[in-house]
């Protein structure tokens, strides 16, 4: 085994994705910790935007690419072009000599392995598992971090994904769905299941310690809202029901004087993936019924963090942007459009703080913010989060050491 001196983060994704951003700072803290000298290339098709993000890195586009801004027939024909080129050796270009100068890859941790509404094939799956057999074709170590599994809807996606679980060695999934998906494939001695590694964004991530000193405002209620549609198609009425019921409890929660709510948008990517969309109109409503509210919008990273950490009680309807709350401390209710949000709550002990985006009870989940909006709990999830944090850390570093071996 030669001396790693490069690492490759496979299948990241846009930085204007706060969560995406996440995962990525997490990674860069975990190499910092077993590897402080080496150099990280960091594969992205959005790697123009990333490298305004990750200057400490070099940032370049994946080896198997549907390239952006390119025609629909070009994007549609590039990748299984990338993929010939590749398996003859025949790329020479600079994604190819930037992926194979790699000593090992770190394939992004998410929850992108999922059947997307398109007919046919997935095909930002396809492109993630191509990416992710490349790196484990080359004989190097390859570490894939926290992973949802699903869900998955066409037998196409089925297969390419079951051809993955059979080349990975070690398959570090995100939660029970996952598992059993995996187990039913007979994959059951291959899994490690943690929590998403942004969880241990106060072991990985050094800013964490500031932020979770933030001042709290108090009364203040956090949402992070999603129109859900890039995972199943939702109608307008379903939208309209669900915003609905966002202002119900936010109605409920500001019927004590001196109480708000912030919106809280976690992805800005114009025109491809903006909860800014939705988190307007979830605005708009709450204004039409004399809710103060406040929408914090274009937020830095930092000053994201930041002001929500400084609410009293949080609802998100992003993952990551549950995580980020509970990370400083913050009291949290998931309202989940697929199964890692049950994941998540489940791992961390907080499974009756889960509930289903297209079937929530406003009564029920005013109730709990009213129960969990005090001090008492802010210490507890805190804690949880920290105890959960070194354990994936530890499991990590556990599993990598084994990779290592092995290649």
């Amino acid at each position: 085994m030669r001396e790693i001196k490069k690492i490759g983060i496979l299948n990241a994704y846009d930085a204007r994705n706060r969560g995406d951003r996440a995962i990525v700072e997490a990674h860069l803290g975990f190499i910092r910790k077993i590897l402080p000298d080496v150099e990280v290339t960091i594969f992205s098709p959005h790697h123009d935007y990333n490298r305004t993000i990750f200057e400490s890195s070099s940032c370049v586009g994946p080896l198997i690419s549907a390239p952006l801004g390119a025609s629909a027939l070009w994007r549609l024909i590039s990748p299984p072009i990338d993929w010939l080129l590749h398996i003859f050796g025949w790329r020479a270009d600079h994604r190819a000599k930037a992926f194979h100068s790699c000593d090992a890859y770190f394939i992004c941790g998410g929850g992108y392995l999922y059947s997307s509404p398109a007919p046919l094939i997935s095909r930002q799956l396809w492109l993630h598992v191509a990416n992710m057999l490349a790196a484990l074709q080359s004989g190097k170590p390859v570490l894939a971090f926290p992973q949802s599994w699903g869900p998955i809807r066409k037998s196409t996606d089925r297969w390419i994904c079951r051809k993955l679980a059979s080349a990975l060695p070690t398959i570090v999934t995100r939660g029970r769905a996952s598992d059993l998906m995996l187990s039913s494939w007979g994959y059951s001695e291959k899994i490690v299941s943690l929590p998403d590694v942004v969880i241990a964004a106060s072991v990985l991530i050094p800013e964490t310690a500031d932020w979770r000193l933030s001042s709290r405002h108090q009364g203040s209620l956090g949402i992070a809202p999603i129109d859900w549609n890039f995972d199943r198609k939702v109608d307008a009425s379903g939208l309209s029901d669900y915003i609905s019921k966002l202002v119900t409890i936010s109605q409920t929660w500001c019927s004590t004087a001196g109480n708000s709510v912030t919106v809280f948008p976690q992805v800005e990517v114009e025109g491809a993936d903006d909860d800014g969309i939705i988190a307007r109109k979830l605005v708009a409503a709450l204004f039409a019924v004399g809710v103060p509210v406040s929408f914090a919008e274009g937020l830095g990273w930092g000053e994201y963090w930041t002001k929500i950490a400084a609410q009293e009680v949080f609802i998100g309807c992003r993952m990551h942007s549950c995580i980020f709350a509970m990370v400083c401390g913050v009291p949290t209710i998931g309202l989940g459009y697929q199964p890692k949000f049950t994941e998540l709550f489940e791992q961390l002990g907080q499974l009756d703080r889960s509930h289903l985006i297209e079937d929530f009870d406003p009564v029920k989940v005013s109730t709990q913010l009213e129960n969990i909006s005090n001090e008492d709990e802010r210490i507890a999830i805190a804690r949880i989060v920290d105890s959960n944090a070194y354990k994936v850390v530890t499991t990590l570093e556990q599993v990598w050491q084994k990779t290592v071996a092995r290649a």
